[in-house]
């Protein structure tokens, strides 16, 4: 659907009207049995754009807590994997969902006790390759430590 949006992005008109009929024809079809995959490809992605990209919702403000993109994007296929191994096959959106919130919580933990303090060594200017190596490893050293201390609380 990407490359659909993409090649069609003049065409497709993002409104109100348009999100609340598409999530109703998700609910609806989902309902009647239509293929799941098919309908939240189509209505889903849909609403999902259309939810991104409203003025109304300040979704620019979520960077302000951390890049979680690559964490979400590392962390979603083992878990939605997980997901389906321990809970079976779901409905689509449920899966979405579930998947989303957990890899939601991996990414978030990875900014925090990973990938922020690496960065901190890269604005600090060290270009030394061997003396980098090190910092990271005493990086990850810091936030396993950190990762346990904030279990522990």
């Amino acid at each position: 659907m990407g490359m659909f949006y993409y090649i069609y992005c003049t065409k497709i008109v993002l409104n109100r009207t348009g999100f609340y009929i598409a999530l109703a024809l998700y609910v609806i079809l989902t309902n009647f049995g239509v293929n799941q995959l098919l309908v939240f490809s189509v209505f889903g992605c849909y609403a999902l754009t259309y939810f991104a990209y409203s003025p109304k919702i300040e979704l620019h403000k979520f960077g302000k807590f951390g890049d979680f993109s690559y964490g979400m994007y590392i962390y979603a296929f083992p878990v939605q994997q997980m997901i389906v191994k321990y809970l079976g096959v779901m409905n689509t959106a449920a899966n979405f969902i579930i998947v989303f919130l957990i890899t939601l919580f991996f990414a978030v933990m990875s900014w925090k006790f990973v990938e922020n303090p690496a960065l901190q060594l890269k604005s600090k200017g060290n270009a030394n390759i061997a003396k980098f190596e090190g910092h990271i490893a005493l990086v990850l050293k810091q936030a396993l430590c950190r990762i346990r201390r904030f279990f522990r609380k």
